[in-house]
């Protein structure tokens, strides 16, 4: 008797030591475990070998984890492959949702917990072993077809009717069989967002509305593959019931928002306390006679000025934040010319760079971009201005841009402090200013690389950074290229 074959797993991370985190927790005589270094890799091992699921680390540089799964996605081969993504930088409500519209079934927060990944994984083991079996013969798709729990319809590939339907179907669709059988797989869809119904954004993805012979709709996660039956090529399709674990999911993340409030305010509290502070207790010396102290009454007010500058500071992107949190400053792309418009940028900040005698150069193309200038501006100034900061005196800026296949992807590099490899994940999240900053007494609001991140990707860019502590940093964005027909900006 012919052994069973080794199921295998894709696992996609550019961090060797995750890659053997994975490795050891999934080790199985059972499974055959193929380690991807970046999506470049993945989508190669994808292209010549079949798996029951793939692990997808989502920050990865280059092709990160979102554009991965959407390259997997778009290829028929690779379409039906499931994905989790593996996560420790952002569990958002808007990154979870973006991970299921490009087609994820489920997301893994590290620290990884071994049993849920596991039993997570080992469900896609039993579901790909299950569909393999039903491709390999119409005996064993029948006795697997009529044993499995959850709802399997066997779909014709040439009518998208019912041809088959097992008692989990029939029980969770309230249908007959012969109510079933003939009816168009389109019957059961019910598109569109359902009020009251849990995670309507997750609709887009592995996740879509279905209806029940009463009406009621529920979301359920599809997932389909290939057979060949008596009657013809077929779709065998799988429905699950997600409406517990979506609810779930809803919860926590509501939970999760209410923390990141409470915590927001809190760090609002705090980074307004330090200047009031300051303003009003030198207010309180001029006002007690100091005013009249010819020595040290100047410098009290430059003081003054200077922490009410950064309360102005503050206040403006907090607003900024909220506009574009809010969606009230939404994007209104025109077409910018990209060398005159950050030539002309960078000539109003020389007075900054002069002033810490910082030299910037530009390595620009000839390109046209479709964004909102306004936006670019706030991007190009929120960078560049850090670049200075966080320079050193006779260092150096150097503005590069370069073209992509529908796209111009910017960089920013500076010479300066650098960023600790474990504060690169973070330094795009509310508040987060650096040790290193902070014992340079570097000025900042901790939120412009946050407002960065928003507007960038509210443009239809990405945003990240590659940093060597005392040696650097470089921030690179994209801008999406115009179309020949778009209307130049006045």
């Amino acid at each position: 008797m012919n052994p069973t074959p080794r199921v295998k797993l894709l696992l996609v991370d550019d961090q060797p030591a995750n890659l053997l985190a994975l490795a050891s927790t999934l080790e199985s005589p059972a499974l055959e475990l193929v380690l991807a270094h970046s999506g470049q890799d993945a989508l190669r091992w994808l292209l010549r070998e079949e798996f029951a699921v793939v692990l997808l680390d989502v920050q990865m540089p280059g092709l990160d984890g979102f554009e991965t799964a959407q390259l997997i996605r778009q290829r028929e081969r690779t379409g039906h492959v499931p994905i989790i993504f593996v996560t420790a930088v952002n569990t958002t409500d808007t990154h979870v949702t973006r991970g299921y519209r490009l087609g994820a079934v489920d997301y893994i927060f590290k620290p990884l917990v071994p049993e849920i990944l596991k039993a997570k994984v080992q469900a896609f083991v039993e579901l790909f072993r299950k569909q393999r079996e039903l491709r390999q013969s119409e005996e064993r798709y029948r006795a697997v077809f009529s044993s499995v729990g959850e709802a399997i319809l066997a779909v014709s590939d040439d009518t998208e009717r019912i041809v088959d339907a097992n008692e989990a179907a029939i029980g969770l669709f309230g249908y007959g069989r012969q109510e079933l059988v003939g009816l168009h797989l389109d019957r059961l869809d019910a598109p569109g967002d359902k009020p009251g119904a849990a995670t309507p954004a997750a609709v887009n993805g592995s996740v879509r509305w279905q209806r029940r012979k009463d009406g009621k709709v529920f979301p359920a996660e599809i997932t389909e593959a290939p057979a060949q039956l008596d009657t013809g090529p077929a779709m065998i399709v799988v429905i699950r019931d997600v409406t517990e674990r979506l609810q779930a999911a809803e919860a926590q993340q509501l939970r999760e928002r209410d923390r990141m409030q409470r915590e927001f305010v809190a760090n609002v509290s705090h980074e307004l306390r330090t200047p009031i502070a300051a303003i009003k207790g030198f207010s309180e010396t001029l006002r007690r006679g100091a005013i009249d102290d010819d020595r040290n009454r100047l410098r009290f007010v430059r003081t003054i000025e200077t922490h009410a500058d950064r309360l102005a500071a503050l206040v403006e992107d907090l607003l900024t934040l909220a506009a574009i949190e809010s969606g009230r400053d939404v994007p209104q792309p025109k077409v910018v010319e990209l060398e005159a418009f950050t030539r002309e940028l960078v000539l109003s900040m020389s007075p900054l760079s002069g002033r810490r005698r910082v030299g910037i150069d530009l390595q620009l193309v000839d390109a046209r971009l479709f964004v909102d200038a306004k936006h670019l501006s706030q991007v190009l100034q929120n960078l560049v201005d850090n670049a200075i900061k966080y320079n050193r005196p006779g260092g150096r800026v150097r503005v590069e841009a370069v073209l992509e296949r529908d796209a111009v992807r910017v960089a920013v590099k500076d010479s300066g402090i650098g960023i600790p490899p474990d504060e690169l994940p973070h330094i795009f999240t509310r508040f987060h200013r650096s040790a290193r900053a902070k014992e340079l007494a570097i000025r900042g609001t901790g939120l412009g690389l946050h407002i960065v991140k928003h507007i960038v990707e509210a443009n239809g860019g990405r945003v990240w950074a590659e940093s060597v502590p005392e040696q650097g940093s470089t921030f690179y964005f994209t801008v999406p290229l115009a179309k020949k027909s778009a209307v130049p900006v006045k």
